[in-house]
């Protein structure tokens, strides 16, 4: 089964779009530095929300540990992370 082209990661503008960002580097080294920020609330016992710029998410424990199984865990967001 062929994949459509929807679901393919385009290397080449990756690549162009990489090999961009490093030659303005390059010329200004002042914006190699990249801040990211996170902004976490517990909302009741182990169910927390995280803001990251423009996002929302939730992450919650399993009941098997006290908490409600409402969102993935900490871990699974680590996990999809490396994935990412």
């Amino acid at each position: 089964m062929s994949e459509s082209p929807k679901s393919l990661i385009r290397l080449e503008e990756l690549r162009r779009r990489h090999e961009a960002r490093r030659l303005e580097i390059a010329r200004d080294p002042a914006q190699w530095k990249h801040v990211q920020r996170a902004t976490v609330r517990v909302v009741s016992d182990y169910l927390k929300e995280a803001r990251v710029g423009p996002w929302t998410f939730l992450s919650d424990e399993s009941s098997e540990i006290g908490g409600g199984g409402s969102a993935p865990n900490p871990l699974a967001y680590f996990v999809a992370a490396v994935g990412f």
